[in-house]
């Protein structure tokens, strides 16, 4: 068995954009947001924003199938930080928030293995690490 760091894998990372109000233009784009994570690693689209990103942002960051969503800021007490989704839509243009970024993994590695391993590693990693004011059960 071959191991590979995970920057190896990747091949291009997608910063996130929130943009303008929306102006009924074709700069209009769906957002991904955090508030559209579930902690099953999907996303719950029938809620996602639209906003308005300059149309070379939106050829240029546009989310893949296969694509994997990290949240680097934000969270809460429920939902700490941290949470991935796989991108599972090749139907419409979206781009992720700017509470996040978005991972493409090269053709020649399996998406969505790296997704299940970022995932469970993350609750692991939660459930080994503690606050000092936290019970441990």
């Amino acid at each position: 068995m071959e191991y590979k760091e995970l920057k190896e894998c990747i091949e291009n990372r997608i910063s996130g954009e929130w943009g303008l109000e929306p102006q009924n233009n074709e700069d209009d784009v769906f957002i991904i947001r955090t508030a559209d994570f579930l902690n099953d690693g999907t996303i719950d689209f029938s809620n996602v924003v639209k906003r308005n990103i300059n149309r070379k942002k939106i050829i240029n960051k546009k989310l893949k199938y296969g694509d994997i969503i990290i949240e680097k800021s934000g969270g809460t007490n429920i939902n700490p930080v941290g949470r991935v989704v796989f991108f599972n839509n090749d139907h419409d243009d979206y781009l992720s928030n700017n509470f996040t970024e978005a991972i493409r993994i090269k053709p020649e590695y399996d998406a969505k293995y790296i997704f299940y391993c970022l995932k469970y590693s993350l609750k692991f990693i939660r459930t080994l690490v503690k606050r000092k004011d936290q019970k441990v059960n």
